[in-house]
C-alpha cells in the first residue's frame, strides 16, 4: 500500500482502479510528491542500457562482482545497481551472455529479482494495474511469452507456477501501463547517444489519474528524481490527474495512443468536445464546399453537411504526417512553403499544422534577426501561446518556452527599429517593459523545473536574461532623467 502524504490519498473506484485524491485543498505551484524512481529501462524492443546510469552503450563492460549486469564503463558508480541486486544476480544460474542475446528479458528480470531481496517493493509494484485481459493472446503477449517467458524458464528463472501465475506477463503489463517517459541526461563527453527516451517507474506517481487536461505538473531532474506540482489550485477530494498523452496531438491521436497503451477510453472534457476547447485542432476543411469544417465524430461539414469517410480523414493525416517526417534537416523557405499547402485541408489550428510552426520558431530563433524574422516568430508564438493557455492551463512548460522566444523576439525587434530611427525612445522602453513583463511570466513557470534539468538550466539563463533587460531599461531611463535635468529652464 502506498502511504498518503500531507496532500493526497488513496482512493478506489470502477473507473480509474487505484488512484489518488487530494486529502485538502492544494494551491497552485505546491509540491504535491517528490519520488526517486524504482526502475530505469529502456523503451520497448530498445537496446541494453547501463545498469548502473542508464545510459546507452558504445562499448561493454560488465560488473566486476556479479560479472553479469552491464555497464557503460569500468569505473560507473553504483547507482541503480545496487549491492542487492549485485548478489541477487550472482545467485542464478546464467552468464552475461544470456542477457547479451535476449536484451528483452533485462528488465523483467530485474523486477523478479526483488524476490530475493525487497519483498514490500515487490508487493507494491504488484498492485498496480496491468489490464491483463486486455493484453491476453495480443501480438505484445505472444512477443512476451516468445521472448522473455520462454527464456527465463530454459534459463530456470521461472518455474511452472510462475508460468501459471503469468508473473512475467503481469510484469510487462505493469511496466507498459504505469511507466513515465524520462529523458536521458546529456553525457556526451562519454560519447554517449542520447536520442532514446528511458522509461521510468515511480510507484506513488503511478497512482495519479489520467486526463487529458492535467491539474499537475510533472518534471524529472538529470538524476531521474520526479517533481509533480500543482499545476492549477486543486480542492479538497478532487482527483489529481496528469496528462499521459501528448497535449499537443488531437483528439483521435491521443484516445488511439490510450487506448493502445494503457487500455482505456478517454472521456475527459476534451475528448468529449470535438472543437477542442474551440482550438478545431483535429478540424480539417471541407473538401466539397470549402467553408466548412470537418470535425470528428462523425467527420460531417459544418456547412454543406456532408459525412466523409474516417478512413479518407486518416489518410490525409497520415500522408501529412509522413511528408512531415521526410524533413530532415527542414528550413524556414521549405516549412513556410509546406505551411500554404497545408492551408488548403487543414485548419489553420490543426495540430499538425501547429507541429509545423513550433518547428519554425525553432528556426527563427536561429535565423538572422531581420525584421521580417523577428515579425514572423512573434506572430507565431502569439498564436501557439493563444492555443496552449486552452489546451494546458497553469503551470505549463510549453507555455514557458513560448513566452521565452516570444520576449526575445519582442526585445530583439524593438532594439532593430529604434537603431533604424522607426520610433523614439519612448516607444523603445514601452517594448522592453511589454519584453520584461513576458519573461518574467515566462520564468513565473519554469521556476517549477529542476535546477538540474534542460528548463531548469533554461530559467537560470532567463534569470540572467532579466537581470540584463531591467538593467537597460533602467539605464535607459536614467539618461533620459539626466537629459531632462541638463536641459535649460525657460526664463519667465
Amino acid at each position: 500500500m502506498v502511504e498518503a502524504n500531507s496532500f493526497y490519498q488513496v482512493a478506489k473506484n470502477e473507473i480509474f482502479g487505484r488512484f489518488i485524491v487530494a486529502s485538502k485543498n492544494i494551491k497552485q505551484g505546491q509540491l504535491i510528491l517528490k519520488e526517486n524512481p524504482v526502475l530505469l529501462c529502456p523503451q520497448v524492443g530498445g537496446p541494453i542500457i547501463c545498469f548502473n546510469c542508464c545510459a546507452q552503450l558504445k562499448k561493454l563492460f560488465f560488473c566486476p562482482d556479479c560479472r553479469i549486469a552491464v555497464l557503460c564503463n569500468p569505473n560507473c558508480k553504483n547507482q541503480f545497481h545496487n549491492l542487492q541486486e549485485c548478489t541477487a544476480l550472482k545467485s542464478l544460474p546464467i552468464k552475461h551472455d544470456d542477457v547479451l542475446s535476449n536484451p528483452e528479458i533485462v528488465t523483467p528480470l530485474r523486477c523478479l529479482l526483488w524476490r530475493q531481496f525487497n519483498k514490500n517493493q515487490l508487493e507494491n509494484f504488484l498492485q498496480l494495474e496491468a489490464h491483463l485481459n486486455f493484453r491476453r493472446d495480443s501480438q505484445i503477449w505472444r512477443r512476451n511469452r516468445v521472448n522473455i517467458e520462454d527464456v527465463l524458464f530454459k534459463l530456470k528463472i521461472l518455474d511452472e507456477s510462475d508460468l501459471k501465475e503469468e508473473v512475467v506477463q503481469k510484469i510487462c503489463g505493469i511496466l507498459d501501463i504505469n511507466t513515465f517517459d524520462v529523458r536521458q541526461p546529456q553525457r556526451n563527453r562519454l560519447g554517449f547517444n542520447q536520442a532514446e527516451n528511458l522509461r521510468g517507474l515511480y510507484l506513488r506517481a503511478a497512482l495519479m489519474a489520467h486526463d487529458c487536461v492535467a491539474n499537475t505538473h510533472l518534471a524529472v531532474d538529470d538524476d531521474f528524481v520526479l517533481y509533480v506540482h500543482a499545476a492549477v489550485d486543486i480542492p479538497e477530494g478532487s482527483p489529481i490527474y496528469f496528462n499521459y498523452t501528448d497535449v499537443l496531438q488531437g483528439n483521435d491521436e491521443r484516445k488511439r495512443r490510450l487506448l493502445n497503451a494503457k487500455h482505456f477510453e478517454c472521456q475527459c472534457s476534451r475528448c468529449r468536445d470535438s472543437t477542442e476547447f474551440g482550438t478545431e485542432m483535429s478540424s480539417l476543411k471541407c473538401p466539397r464546399c470549402h467553408k466548412g469544417l470537418l470535425r470528428p465524430n462523425p467527420w460531417q461539414c459544418s456547412s454543406c453537411q456532408r459525412i466523409f469517410h474516417d478512413s479518407l480523414i486518416k489518410m490525409t493525416v497520415t500522408e501529412c504526417r509522413r511528408r512531415i517526417d521526410e524533413f530532415e534537416t527542414p528550413t524556414i523557405e521549405n516549412l513556410e512553403k509546406f505551411l500554404k499547402k497545408l492551408s488548403f485541408t487543414f485548419h489553420p489550428q490543426h495540430y499538425l499544422v501547429l507541429e509545423v510552426e513550433q518547428n519554425l520558431v525553432r528556426l527563427y530563433a536561429q535565423a538572422a534577426p531581420r525584421t521580417k524574422n523577428l515579425n514572423r516568430k512573434i506572430e507565431l508564438c502569439i498564436k501557439l501561446l493563444d492555443i496552449f493557455q486552452k489546451i494546458e492551463p497553469g503551470i505549463s512548460r510549453i507555455q514557458a518556452i513560448a513566452m521565452y522566444e516570444l520576449h526575445s523576439a519582442v526585445a530583439s525587434l524593438a532594439q532593430k527599429c529604434y537603431n533604424n530611427r522607426e520610433f523614439g525612445i519612448e516607444e523603445f522602453v514601452k517594448k522592453l517593459l511589454t519584453a520584461e513583463n513576458i519573461l518574467k511570466n515566462s520564468i513565473k513557470y519554469l521556476l517549477y523545473e529542476p535546477m538540474k534539468s534542460p528548463e531548469g538550466r533554461l530559467a537560470q539563463n532567463a534569470l540572467s536574461e532579466l537581470k540584463m533587460l531591467r538593467l537597460s531599461i533602467n539605464n535607459i531611463q536614467l539618461g533620459e532623467k539626466k537629459k531632462e535635468t541638463r536641459k535649460p529652464k525657460k526664463k519667465k
